[in-house]
């Protein structure tokens, strides 16, 4: 308790905070408590080598002038601490093992006094001495006695420095001994012995497989006077040496082993307990190479433990299906998903009724996808195949109508014939964006521009599982750019918007040239916006362009105006366009060498030479309407369009040198 010189006991003014070091007042762990005055507490040291401390320190500010303890000031009081730990006692047995059926008393003696490390105590003449153990605790065997006491006692020093232990007839077990403390709170490390009473199987097979019925022995040591009674598992047949320490035993394999081999020892009506024969059962058991599995996906369990040539038949749980069994092994499939138990029904010869092994799998959804290209472009094909196929399950292809496949098992490949036979020729005559024509081309030939997108899908038959993959099976085409309605600035600028016309659902990127003047005001998939400051500085060409794994596609439109029809850009006599009008065939003609003498008059020999050998020339036909009809590139010679099939009106010929961004224009009538 804390005790001051105040002689106050109110509360609150007596009040102290209790801190300890190496302790605890309860068995939560506490280390700290608020005590009154003169109220008694307890502490239960920590079992250590080393001091405890217990720090007093004042608790409410409410104090008197002549306390020894005041607020913030604590006192502490350090304590050596006691312990046994680390130590072991130094014991002498006689008749160490007493055997089988022998109660002849074991002598137990302490070889020297054991003391507490480090502690050491006034004799009364001035002198330290040290601080001995008082008690030992033992713990015997169950029905064994020591001094007439059972189980686990302790007994006071002189007492338990030599004790007699009397065993009883049969238990076998060990007999532990440790010193203790005052408190009998805790104590030393254990001495140990192990009574075996010169028990032990002395013949015996390690193992035996599930089926295998031979015939073996089993022995264990010989006491005299000792009777011995075999106990086997239900079905197995002790042949021989009941009664003695050696018998025969034939197993028994109609069911599942629930028992072991074992022995117990008698003398009269006194009987030991059980006594197990080490002798592993092998009990049969499905072993997989893993415990999870796909959906539809196969996995191989294995018989273990059992002797295949003593099996009769064996059937596999309805739940899963039997892909193949050879020998022990069995590939099975599993359709269906979560824990699955698969259970194998096994009757042995010779027996009637059969025994259950288990296994417990679980299935995982499955991951079967389809590998291969993303695009198969018009006139190609592709090969496809399954990852992650599910075992032994037929595979169902299909693929969307504009694509051909054929298929081998879990292989597709796929063929692109593009469209044949149709082209789409130019607008209606009256000039307007709807009503395309589509005239027949002789021969046939492969479109390239039409649907983007395809499919193909593979599914496990038999099943609702499926996986689909999208492929892109044409470029977009963008065939013309529609202007739509303009408007003007305040600032007087003039906004132009131009609808792009494709052959899909497509992403437009967007480019006007020169871009000098010219603002982007909102460009997506469907329209483009451009602000122009002065519009009649152009002409400008606005260009939407697609692109996907199938090629690229682009359309222009020039505003600003009006071209500069017949301006030429070439030498006179350089380029001959015929006949105009024209019904049929139009013919351009570009002397590539004339052209490159006239510039060399202007520029390098090196120059001239690059353009007579290099140049390519690029030659389109556009109608009224700005939508590209015909294109074709040449390093000079003669270029042709069919212009058959063109309705009668006015169309542009634009010729570009591949140097200058500008073309040479020529105006072109198709009269039929």
């Amino acid at each position: 308790m804390v005790k001051t010189n105040s002689g106050i006991i109110v509360s609150g003014v007596g009040s102290f905070t209790i801190t300890l070091t190496n302790g605890t007042f309860s068995d939560n762990g506490d280390t700290k408590l608020t005590v009154n005055e003169n109220v008694p507490f307890k502490v239960k040291w920590n079992d250590i080598s080393g001091s405890g401390v217990v720090s007093i320190s004042k608790a409410d500010p409410h104090f008197q002038s002549t306390d020894t303890i005041v607020m913030g000031t604590p006192i502490s009081f350090t304590y050596k601490l006691a312990t046994l730990k680390g130590q072991t006692p130094n014991i002498i047995l006689s008749n160490s093992n007493p055997s089988m059926g022998n109660t002849q008393p074991v002598t137990v003696s302490a070889w020297n006094d054991m003391v507490f490390q480090n502690i050491t105590m006034n004799s009364g003449y001035g002198t330290g001495v040290d601080l001995k153990v008082e008690k030992y605790e033992w713990t015997l065997p169950s029905g064994w006695t020591a001094n007439g006491k059972t189980g686990k006692s302790v007994f006071t020093v002189p007492e338990s420095k030599s004790i007699s232990i009397i065993p009883d007839l049969f238990t076998i077990g060990e007999i532990k001994v440790r010193a203790m403390d005052k408190l009998d709170s805790a104590g030393s490390e254990y001495k140990t012995f192990t009574m075996d009473r010169g028990f032990k199987f002395t013949s015996y097979p390690t193992s035996i497989t599930f089926g295998d019925n031979t015939t073996r022995t089993f022995s264990v040591a010989a006491f005299p006077g000792l009777a011995y009674e075999w106990s086997v598992p239900a079905g197995w047949q002790i042949n021989s040496g009941q009664g003695t320490n050696t018998v025969l035993i034939t197993p028994g394999f109609c069911s599942v082993p629930n028992d072991k081999i074992k022995v117990r020892l008698k003398s009269g009506n006194a009987v030991s307990d059980w006594l197990n024969c080490p002798t592993q059962i092998a009990t049969p058991y499905f072993s997989s190479s893993s415990s999870t599995v796909d959906q539809y996906g196969c996995l191989t369990l294995t018989l273990q433990n059992i002797d295949l040539s003593k099996v009769q038949s064996v059937s596999i749980s309805n739940n899963v299906s039997v892909i193949s069994n050879q020998g022990a092994d069995y590939t099975i499939l599993f359709p269906t998903l979560g824990s699955v138990q698969v259970t194998a029904t096994v009757l042995l010869k010779d027996c009637t009724t059969p025994i259950i092994i288990s296994a417990y799998i679980i299935v995982n959804p499955s991951r079967f996808s389809i590998t291969g290209p993303s695009a198969v472009c018009p006139g190609s094909s592709a090969t496809f195949t399954i990852s992650n196929a599910p075992c032994s399950a037929a595979i169902t292809w299909a693929c969307s109508s504009n694509l051909n496949m054929t298929v081998s098992g879990n292989t597709a490949t796929v063929n692109n014939p593009g469209i044949f036979s149709l082209s789409s020729e130019q607008n209606s005559k009256d000039g307007s964006t709807n009503n395309l024509q589509l005239i027949p081309t002789d021969p046939p030939i492969i479109l390239e521009c039409g649907e983007s997108v395809g499919w193909i899908r593979a599914s496990i038959s038999g099943t609702s599982i499926s996986v689909e993959n999208t492929l892109t099976i044409n470029k977009v085409c963008v065939f013309s750019l529609v202007e739509l309605a303009s408007s003007i600035t305040p600032e007087g600028h003039t906004i132009l918007s131009f609808s792009p016309q494709t052959s899909a659902p497509a992403t437009i990127s967007w480019n006007v040239t020169p871009s000098n003047g010219v603002y982007f005001r909102d460009c997506s998939n469907s329209s483009g916006s451009f602000e122009f400051s002065n519009l009649s500085s152009g002409p400008y060409t606005i260009t939407a362009s697609t692109n996907n794994a199938c090629g690229s596609s682009q359309a222009s439109k020039i505003v600003g105006g009006p071209p500069c029809v017949g301006c030429p850009l070439f030498p006179a006599g350089s380029i001959s366009v015929y006949p105009n009008p024209v019904s049929s065939i139009l013919s351009i003609e570009i002397d590539q060498n004339a052209i490159a003498q006239a510039r060399a008059m202007q520029q390098s020999a090196t120059d001239a030479k690059s353009l007579k050998t290099n140049a390519t020339f690029d030659v389109r036909l556009y109608n009224k309407h700005g939508r590209l009809l015909r294109q074709a590139t040449t390093q000079g010679g003669s270029v042709q369009f069919n212009v058959t099939h063109l309705h009668d009106g006015i169309y542009y010929l634009h010729i570009y040198d591949g140097v200058s961004d500008k073309p040479e224009i020529h105006q072109i009538m198709v009269k039929h």
